[in-house]
């Protein structure tokens, strides 16, 4: 592998890092997004180790999550909607929106550990 892959690799494991710790916006997700999907996209491509290539793809999609905020906090909103002339369904909107931020930042979490992992078993083949 050239150094460029490493650095890459090293890139996205930064940048994941930041949108952990951070409260990320949803371009910074989405251009996280963009660039986790590019990379496998090229690894796969350029790795002939069967191994290399079943770990790459065992990389989620960072939106690849459950969303469990539309459940029944959907139903409360709806209820407390009406109650309270959409007060309370902004408030439940707001909140849904913080738990499936919440679930991205684990689903980046374990996208950053694979691209750590990816890193060592790379260079071990050096």
């Amino acid at each position: 592998m050239t150094s460029s892959v490493f650095r890459q690799i090293k890139d996205i494991q930064n940048q994941a890092g930041k949108l952990i710790v951070e409260t990320p916006s949803t371009e910074d997700i989405e251009s996280f997004s963009q660039f986790n999907e590019e990379m496998k996209l090229y690894l796969i491509s350029h790795v002939d180790q069967p191994e290399i290539i079943q770990h790459v793809q065992s990389i989620p999609n960072v939106f690849d999550v459950e969303d469990e905020a539309n459940g029944l906090p959907e139903f409360l909103m709806i209820l407390l909607a009406i109650v309270t002339i959409g007060i309370s369904h902004l408030y439940f909107q707001h909140l849904a929106h913080v738990r499936r931020i919440n679930l991205i930042r684990d689903q980046i979490h374990v996208v950053k550990g694979k691209y750590a992992t990816l890193e060592f078993l790379l260079k071990s083949m050096e």
